[in-house]
């Protein structure tokens, strides 16, 4: 670690205990379709994800220059991707309205060398983008940390989502970040719900379906006790029953993010 890294790490550790001591968690009572609002500072890693001007996913802050979402979200319908031209991209931090943040433009982005948008598998669904200017972290911006590599959570745990996708299957977006919470499904019985799923991937969801992530949410975080476990990936319709969401399990991708985001050398890690 150089001397500025390490400024960089002790700015944002003594940020984030100030922020702690003023940031309210309210208890989530798991009603994004179905959700509630979230409450100020309460997720400082959410990005909104634009392209040409409009929301298109989620992501998350991983250091100062760097955020991941999606693979999914970067490419278009005919399988090319976006392209980081003319200021196309960008990542909006630091409000809960999504209309009302502070704008970074992406300079740069790469999806996982395994990722086939022709597959139509959403397998190894992860990317990450680069910002032109750093962050600027503050209560309202901050990073999120990630889980050791292959480290998986239990069927049963609570997990958070948050994003402005659809209120409901048709739409529209949420003007307001929704937050929800979910139970981690059985890997056995999500494979079975969807006849298959691969073992980059994993399900949280309610057996009787009318809450879950929806269009829009994708490339958003998946959190348990303040790390970044999962990215909103796909599932079938929004709040059908017997069909939890799939989300990508970032420890099966936390080398790929490593790699391409300094996360081996910086003080993250």
């Amino acid at each position: 670690m150089n001397a500025t890294t390490a400024v960089i790490a002790l700015a944002i550790i003594a940020s984030a205990s100030s922020c702690s001591s003023r940031k309210e968690r309210p208890l989530l009572d798991g009603r994004i379709i179905g959700g509630e609002d979230a409450a100020p500072e309460e997720f400082p890693y959410q990005l909104s994800l634009r392209i040409g001007g409009r929301h298109k996913c989620g992501a998350s802050i991983l250091n100062e220059y760097w955020a991941v979402t999606a693979a999914h979200c970067l490419h278009r319908s005919d399988g090319s991707f976006h392209l980081v031209d003319n200021y196309n991209m960008e990542l909006m931090a630091g409000s809960l309205n999504v209309n009302k943040g502070d704008i970074y433009d992406v300079t740069y982005f790469t999806v996982h060398p395994y990722y086939d948008p022709a597959a139509k598998d959403w397998d190894w669904d992860v990317a990450v983008l680069k910002v032109s200017t750093p962050f600027v972290f503050s209560c309202r911006v901050s990073p999120i940390a990630l889980p050791a590599e292959g480290e998986e959570l239990d069927a049963g745990t609570m997990v958070v989502i948050s994003g402005w996708g659809y209120i409901s299957e048709k739409g529209p977006i949420a003007k307001f970040l929704q937050k929800i919470t979910f139970p981690v499904y059985d890997q056995n019985k999500c494979a079975l719900a969807y006849h298959g799923i691969t073992d980059q991937m994993f399900c949280a969801g309610v057996k009787k379906g009318g809450r879950n992530a929806c269009h829009g949410d994708s490339g958003g975080p998946v959190v348990y006790n303040d790390k970044l476990y999962g990215i909103v990936s796909w599932g079938i319709g929004c709040r059908e029953r017997g069909y939890p969401g799939v989300y990508t399990k970032v420890s099966s991708m936390k080398a790929f993010i490593a790699k391409e985001t300094c996360l081996k050398q910086c003080w993250r890690v």
